[in-house]
């Protein structure tokens, strides 16, 4: 298994791994379009002979209020679920940290659904700290 930034011609097994996590939604000019012009998001695939296996998303973004550098979320993780319990994840999420760091961000947040036990038995293992945050959410 390789870990790696996503490409264009992984957008049909993106797309399938997104619709069972997040539900339909992003189309493949949505995705072409993100992964050729978002500069401020990372996407990396983990890929096994047959194809990607999982994926993980990442934001970069400043604020004047906060660093000179960076400050980076991770929003999205995914593994299909035959290839679960295998360290994928950790992986994932270690290789996104890399490339966080190499873009000069100094903290990483994850936001995940209180009830997401499986999730949180992850980020405590990848070293995170459970951070005591309410999030308020508005659609405009």
């Amino acid at each position: 298994m390789i870990i790696r930034k996503a490409e264009v011609r992984d957008i049909p097994c993106l797309i399938e791994m997104n619709d069972k996590f997040n539900g339909s939604g992003a189309t493949a000019a949505s995705m072409k379009d993100s992964l050729e012009n978002n500069t401020s998001e990372i996407v990396l695939v983990a890929v096994e002979k047959d194809g990607a296996v999982g994926f993980i998303c990442g934001q970069l973004y400043k604020s004047i209020c906060y660093t000179d550098g960076f400050l980076a979320e991770l929003t999205e993780l995914y593994v299909r679920e035959e290839y679960r319990r295998k360290g994928i994840a950790a992986k994932l999420v270690s290789a996104l940290e890399a490339e966080f760091l190499a873009s000069n961000a100094h903290e990483i947040i994850v936001k995940t659904g209180d009830d997401n036990e499986e999730a949180h038995g992850l980020y405590l293992s990848c070293g995170y700290e459970d951070y005591e945050e309410t999030v308020f959410c508005k659609e405009i």
